[in-house]
């Protein structure tokens, strides 16, 4: 079975000395909510936040065994 994880997105925040709720420039408050609690989003979402960051997808998600 697989988990989302939303991990290399807040590394890549910290790395950029970035707060979670800066976030909320390019998405809801409610999608932000979901990505801290490890939460399906749309890839609309997750494409809004690679755009926003000029990052690929892989410095913002992965998908964990558990």
């Amino acid at each position: 079975m697989l988990q989302i994880s939303y991990t290399p997105l807040w590394e890549t925040l910290a790395a950029r000395e970035m707060k979670k709720v800066e976030l909320t420039a390019v998405i809801s408050s409610a999608s932000l909510k979901k990505l801290q609690n490890h939460e399906p989003v749309s890839l609309n979402v997750l494409m809004k936040i690679s755009e926003a960051l000029d990052v690929p997808i892989e410095k913002i998600v992965e998908f964990r065994r558990i």
